[in-house]
């Protein structure tokens, strides 16, 4: 019994896993032991319908972001970005399926595994598929269809255009005033 998974962050054992994309340009297969580097431009994920692609966004000089875009949009759109105020080096950074079946991103953290689904979300699912964590929780730039702003959640802006470090602008939801 294997877990589904498009990349991640963090590291969790499973007996087997394998990342599925469609025909579109990127990579279509991460196993065991293989990775996505940094100073491999083409290393990309696509999700199943090919909407959404991950891989790693060049935040700085030097610098990356491992981040999902619309994958045909004409200028990149970022809609998530993992480690945007620490991002990894541009040498031997990788995004590693380790052989015992944890995923660890180098020279920036372990994670845990995660899907990229259609909607854009990306999902920590357990070795039964139960989702344990999703990114549309933790939204960044921008809100998708499906995602919901709650109470306990924000959206956080870029700086600028092409500076994807977080900036002071936010947007909360306000909490209800009871009358």
């Amino acid at each position: 019994m294997g877990i589904f998974l498009a990349f991640g962050l963090h590291a969790l054992l499973a007996d087997a896993l394998l990342v599925t994309s469609s025909s579109l340009p990127g990579l279509q297969r991460l196993t065991l032991g293989e990775s996505i580097s940094v100073e491999r431009p083409g290393d990309v994920l696509v999700s199943a319908g090919g909407t959404f692609s991950a891989g790693f966004v060049p935040v700085g000089e030097n610098a990356y972001g491992f981040s999902i875009w619309y994958t045909h949009a004409l200028q990149k759109t970022v809609v998530w970005m993992a480690n945007r105020d620490k991002p990894v080096n541009g040498k031997d950074s990788k995004l590693w399926l380790h052989n015992d079946g944890s995923l660890v991103l180098l020279s920036g953290g372990e994670g845990k595994v995660w899907e990229l689904l259609e909607t854009g979300n990306l999902v920590l699912t357990n070795r039964t598929g139960n989702v344990v964590w999703q990114s549309f929780a933790s939204p960044t730039d921008t809100l998708l269809p499906g995602q919901t702003l709650t109470r306990n959640t924000m959206l956080l802006s870029k700086r600028a255009a092409g500076d994807y470090l977080s900036s002071h602008r936010l947007l909360r939801k306000r909490p209800r005033v009871q009358k």
